[in-house]
């Protein structure tokens, strides 16, 4: 074989390896972000998100929040998870943990000057432009998938949800029969109750802080309300070493402890709750 083969031939091969290698390099693709509508399957939040509507995880899909993120919502909207949820916690499979420096924050866009939003017609009848806002965790949650790890919710109204007939209370985070485990909540400038527990739901809620609401229509409510909550001895509504104050707002109302006539911090119904 002449010098100009041989050259030739390595060159070839050397071409033929090159492309191979290329081949096998994986180039990464941003994941898509549902900013509204339902995730079907498994999607990842990092960094800042912004929804621009009522967000749902479809059972058998799962969300999962790294620390650190923020999403932004609008006045009025909810995420509501019917899958799961990992927020901020490695052991459900988020690639950051949140922490008490680095939360994942949920916060919710200011409605004022707006128009009656979401509740505004029979039978709430409440013309509060934010009314409906909240995250809501529905019965049929993956409670092995979902983990709420430093997690706050700021900015937001409270989901109406029917306790009684005729009877509506609000909750900025809902757990209807969810069983979940929460650690590290923080709350703030939310109008009604931070947790709503009902349906059965025995969570375990700990090293979190919860406020009065500071809604100036009355719509307030008790920083923690349940009703029909726990599973007798299968469970209880389980609080661990947990802060809760009527918080630094005067439409906060008075608490039992300024020597006023106030509003309760805690409100339970035919609930079975561990409180320590």
């Amino acid at each position: 074989m002449s010098d100009n083969q041989k050259t030739k031939s390595i060159f070839l091969t050397f071409l033929m390896f090159t492309s191979l290698c290329v081949g096998l390099i994986s180039i990464p693709v941003a994941s898509a972000v549902t900013t509204s509508g339902t995730i079907t399957a498994s999607e990842t939040w990092s960094g800042t998100v912004n929804l621009n509507g009522n967000v749902t995880v479809a059972e058998g899909a799962t969300l999962v929040i790294n620390g650190g993120t923020r999403i932004n919502i609008p006045a009025g909207d909810q995420l509501i998870v019917e899958g799961s949820i990992c927020a901020g916690d490695i052991t459900c499979g988020a690639g950051a943990p949140s922490s008490q420096g680095a939360p994942i924050r949920f916060v919710w866009a200011d409605a004022s000057g707006s128009g009656p939003g979401n509740c505004a017609g029979a039978p709430l009848n409440n013309p509060d432009p934010s009314c409906g806002s909240g995250i809501w965790l529905d019965y049929t949650v993956d409670v092995q998938k979902t983990k709420l790890n430093y997690v706050t919710l700021e900015g937001t109204y409270g989901i109406p949800v029917q306790v009684q007939n005729g009877v509506y209370r609000y909750g900025a985070l809902v757990l209807n029969d969810a069983s979940i485990d929460a650690r590290g909540l923080d709350f703030s400038d939310v109008n009604t109750t931070n947790i709503l527990v009902v349906g059965s739901a025995a969570p375990t809620i700990s090293d979190s802080t919860l406020t009065l609401g500071v809604d100036g229509r009355n719509y307030h409510g008790p920083a923690l309300e349940a009703h029909n909550a726990g599973k007798g001895i299968l469970g209880a509504l389980t609080i661990r070493s947990t802060t809760i104050s009527g918080g630094n707002s005067p439409s906060a109302g008075a608490t039992c402890d300024s020597g006023q006539p106030g509003r309760s911090a805690m409100y339970f119904s035919n609930s079975d709750v561990d409180i320590d």
